[in-house]
C-alpha cells in the first residue's frame, strides 16, 4: 500500500538529510538534553537470518495429469463428513520426517503457527505423520505448514480435508499429494474427479525468479527477493470455483502469478511465509488470513501502540518529560521501558566500573512521574540492559549490551546470537527480575505488570520465569527447537518471530505486539538506517491485517518533534493510539496457548 506523499510530514522527510550524513553514537547524542546515548543502541532488534534451503522443484506437472479442455460441465462432488462435533481451537500440522540439519524448523513453523493462532483459542500440535482418520473433525480449523519437500503424508489426512472436514489453511509444499490423492476418486456414476474439478486449479511448479511483492487487499506487500525458495506455481482452471486471495509480483517485468487461493474448504498459499519475513512482508497477509478461517465476524479496528526505549538513571529529566509533552499534547497514551541499573564496566572510558541506580540521580524518578501521570505506563526492560563485565556484544555497557542471552560480533561486524547466558536457570533469571522489581521499589516506583526482555533475546526456561512474574510481555521473541512441549529444548537453533496482533505464545504468556521496529537516522553494524517515513510505511501495509496494530519504539537521543510528526502521520492512516494495559484490558476473551503437543 503506497503511502501518499501528502500523508509524510515535512518533518519526517528531513530525516532523509540527516541519515545521509555521516553519524556516530556520540554524535547523535550531541544534543546535551538527550541524556546518554547507549552506544551502538540502535535497535532492540537483532536480525534473524531464518533461512530454508530451497526445495528441489517439482517437476512440471505431466500433461496426462491435467484435465482434459474438452470438460465443459464442472461436476458438484458430494462432500462427507460435513455434520462436525463441537469444534474449537485449532490443529497445527507440522513435518518432521527429513534427515537434515533443517528438519528442526518444521516443529518451530508450527510453534509461530500457533502462536498466531492462539489469537482465536487454543490450539494443538502435532506431526503431519501423526494424524489419525477424523482427527480434525473437534477443531474450527487446520493449519498445515509443507516445509519439507515430499514428507509422507497419511492418506487419512488427504482424505479428510477432501471430504471438508474442517477448513484448512496450506502453506508451501507437498499440495501435490492431495492432488494425486484426489485424482485418485470416482463420484457416484463411476465418472473420475480431479483436483482442478473440485478445486478450480492445478499446480504447475515452483517459481524461483525473484519475486518481491505481494499483493493483497489492493496493497502492495513486501517479499525479499533474495528468498529463492520460490512459489508453487498455479492455474486456474475454473474461475468460478476458487478465490485467488493474493498475487505475487516477478521483480523483472512485474507480472504476476497466484499467491494464495481459496476454493471449498481448503485455503492455499504457495510458499511458507514465516521465511524471511518482515515488518511490511507479505507475511501480514497470512497473518490476516487466520481471521477467515477462525474469526471471520471480528469487527475491523487499527489500534497503535508508541513505547519510548531504554529510559533509565541516566536519563536526562528534561528530555523525557519533553517526550512525555509530545504525547500529551495529541491526548495519545504511551509507555516507556525502564530498566533501573545503569552499568558500565569501563566507567565511560575511566577503567572503573560504573553503577549508577535511581537513588544516584534523584531528578529522573520525578520526571518519570510526570510521565506516569501523563499517559504513561512503565514497562520493566530488564533490570541493568547487559550482562557481567564482558562485552555482550558490545563494550559491556547497559541498552548496548544483552542481559538474558550471550552474542558476539563476527568477521563481518554483524550481532551473532550464541544462546542462553553461563549458569542460566529458571531460578537465575527470576532473581535477576526480582532484583529488578526491587530496585524500581527502592525508587519509590510501583512495580510494571508488562515486561520486556533487553535485545528481545532470552532462553526458554528465562520465558516461563518471566510469566509467572508479569501479567504480559510487550515485544518480539525467541522460539527454540523442542519449545512445543519443552520436554528436550535445543538452546542452539531458535528463530525470532513478531506479531501483527495480540497472542497467548508457546510460553503461555500474553504477548502484546511490537511489529514496526524503531527509528534509526544512521546504519550502525548490521542494522539499516530506518527512516520515520518507512515506519509509516510499515504501519500502512499492516492495515491489511483487520484487527492489527501499528506499534514501534523510540529513542530518547532523538527529537521529539520528529517523534510528534510521526505520531500525526500514523493516526492519519486511520490508527488509534492506545496504551499497553489498555491492551491488556481488552485482549481478545477466547485467546487461549497450546493445549498439548
Amino acid at each position: 500500500m503506497a503511502i501518499p506523499a501528502a500523508m509524510v510530514s515535512a518533518a519526517l522527510l528531513t530525516a532523509l538529510a540527516l541519515a545521509s550524513a555521516p553519524a556516530t553514537a556520540s554524535a547523535q547524542a550531541a544534543d546535551p538534553d538527550a541524556g546518554i546515548n547507549p552506544a551502538a543502541a540502535f535497535s532492540e532488534l537483532s536480525p534473524d537470518s531464518l533461512l530454508n534451503p530451497p526445495p528441489a522443484p517439482p517437476a512440471g506437472r505431466p500433461i496426462s495429469r491435467v484435465i482434459a479442455p474438452a470438460i465443459t460441465q464442472v461436476k458438484q462432488v458430494a462432500r462427507a463428513g460435513q455434520v462436525r462435533s463441537t469444534p474449537s481451537g485449532t490443529l497445527v500440522l507440522y513435518d518432521n520426517a527429513a534427515q537434515d540439519e533443517w528438519n528442526y524448523l518444521g516443529e518451530i513453523y508450527a510453534q509461530m503457527a500457533g502462536n498466531l493462532a492462539s489469537r482465536f483459542g487454543t490450539w494443538d500440535a502435532k506431526p503431519v505423520g501423526a494424524y489419525q482418520a477424523g482427527d480434525m473433525s473437534n477443531y474450527a480449523g487446520v493449519i498445515y505448514i509443507g516445509s519439507n519437500y515430499d514428507e509422507p503424508i497419511p492418506v487419512s489426512f488427504l482424505d479428510d480435508v477432501l471430504a471438508d472436514r474442517a477448513s484448512v489453511l496450506w502453506a508451501g509444499s507437498n499440495i501435490w499429494q492431495l492432488d494425486a490423492r484426489a485424482n485418485e476418486r470416482v463420484d457416484d456414476e463411476g465418472n473420475g474427479i480431479s483436483f482442478a474439478q473440485e478445486y478450480g486449479w492445478w499446480y504447475t511448479s515452483y517459481d524461483t525468479a525473484p519475486i518481491n511483492h505481494v499483493t493483497y487487499k489492493n496493497a502492495s506487500l513486501d517479499r525479499d527477493p533474495a528468498n529463492m525458495t520460490g512459489i508453487l506455481g498455479m492455474t486456474i482452471a475454473y474461475p468460478d470455483l476458487v478465490t485467488v486471495l493474493a498475487t505475487a509480483q516477478h521483480q523483472a517485468d512485474g507480472t504476476s502469478i497466484p499467491w494464495a487461493v481459496r476454493s471449498n474448504g481448503l485455503t492455499y498459499v504457495g510458499e511458507n511465509p514465516f521465511i524471511y519475513a518482515t515488518e511490511a512482508d507479505r507475511y501480514l497477509a497470512f497473518a490476516d488470513l487466520y481471521f477467515d478461517m477462525l474469526g471471520p465476524d471480528t469487527p475491523e479496528q487499527h489500534r497503535a501502540l508508541a513505547r519510548l526505549e531504554d529510559i533509565s538513571p541516566m536519563s536526562s529529566p528534561t528530555r523525557i518529560k519533553e517526550l512525555a509533552d509530545v504525547f500529551y499534547a495529541r491526548k495519545i497514551p504511551f509507555s516507556m521501558a525502564v530498566y533501573p541499573v545503569y552499568v558500565d564496566p569501563n566507567g565511560l572510558g575511566k577503567g572503573k566500573e560504573l553503577r549508577v541506580t535511581f537513588a544516584d540521580r534523584p531528578k529522573v524518578v520525578p520526571a518519570l512521574k510526570y510521565m506516569v501521570a501523563h499517559g504513561g505506563t512503565i514497562i520493566q526492560h530488564g533490570d541493568t540492559h547487559q550482562f557481567g563485565t564482558q562485552p555482550n556484544p558490545y563494550s559491556g555497557r547497559s541498552a548496548a549490551d544483552f542481559e538474558f542471552f550471550i552474542a558476539h560480533l563476527d568477521d563481518n561486524d554483524a550481532v551473532i546470537k550464541d544462546g542462553p547466558v553461563p549458569g542460566d536457570t529458571a531460578a537465575w533469571a527470576g532473581a535477576r527480575m526480582d532484583e529488578a522489581t526491587k530496585m524500581m521499589k527502592a525508587a519509590g516506583l510501583a512495580k510494571p505488570n508488562i515486561w520486556e526482555f533487553p535485545h528481545y533475546a532470552a532462553s526458554y526456561v528465562d520465558y516461563i520465569a518471566e510469566g509467572k512474574r508479569y501479567d504480559a510481555r510487550y515485544e518480539r521473541e525467541l522460539l527454540f527447537e523442542g519449545g512445543l512441549d519443552g520436554k528436550k529444548v535445543n538452546n542452539s537453533n531458535f528463530v525470532g518471530q513478531f506479531f501483527p496482533y495480540e497472542v497467548v505464545d508457546v510460553y503461555g504468556s500474553k504477548v502484546i505486539p511490537e511489529n514496526l521496529g524503531n527509528v534509526a537516522l544512521a546504519a550502525f553494524n548490521q542494522h539499516s538506517a530506518v527512516l520515520p517515513p518507512e515506519i509509516v510505511r510499515r504501519a500502512s501495509a499492516n492495515l491489511v491485517v483487520r484487527d492489527g496494530f501499528a506499534s514501534f519504539f523510540y529513542h530518547a537521543f532523538y527529537s521529539p518533534t520528529l517523534l510528534g510528526d510521526m505520531l500525526d502521520d500514523i493516526t492519519k492512516l486511520g490508527y488509534t493510539f492506545v496504551s499497553a494495559n489498555d491492551v491488556l484490558k481488552t485482549f481478545p476473551a477466547q485467546a487461549g496457548g497450546v493445549r498439548s503437543s
